[in-house]
């Protein structure tokens, strides 16, 4: 069933809501009308990570096609809070930034968008840590 919905942000859409009790489609629509659209959503995520990014002193990235980027950033950033400790010092943050900043493409980080989305394990960090200090060559997918 199609439902207009106007978002907190401002934006309206039209979704396909394809539940048939109309007290779930009501409890939808109302959850939704309180949270941002998806594009809004996706846009507040890329400037956190961007600013994130900055603060922690990472180079721009590099794509090839611009919508890469937020995508590349947030996964970079979610990688970068997930390798670094709260507690980590000053000489720490500038030693992971400096790894994390001889990868630039885009590409890399998107091959890695999976482990983005969960709790690293000990193999994955070592597996990132050495792609990481790899030297970058050229032909390479994510170069």
């Amino acid at each position: 069933m199609l439902q207009r919905v106007k978002y907190a942000c401002g934006d309206t859409q039209v979704i396909d809501l394809l539940s048939s009790s109309l007290r779930t489609r009501e409890d939808i629509l109302q959850c939704l009308r309180h949270t941002s659209c998806p594009a809004c959503l996706r846009k507040s995520r890329y400037e956190d990570a961007h600013r994130c990014a900055e603060e922690a002193g990472l180079c721009p990235l590099q794509a090839h096609l611009p919508q890469q980027l937020a995508l590349a950033e947030i996964i970079r950033v979610s990688l970068w809070r997930a390798l670094l400790p709260q507690e980590a010092d000053q000489d720490a943050r500038h030693l992971l930034a400096a790894f994390f900043n001889r990868r630039s493409s885009a590409s890399f980080w998107l091959t890695l968008r999976g482990w983005a989305m969960y709790q690293l394990t000990p193999e994955q960090v070592g597996h990132l840590l050495l792609s990481l200090l790899q030297p970058q060559v050229k032909g390479k997918i994510y170069d």
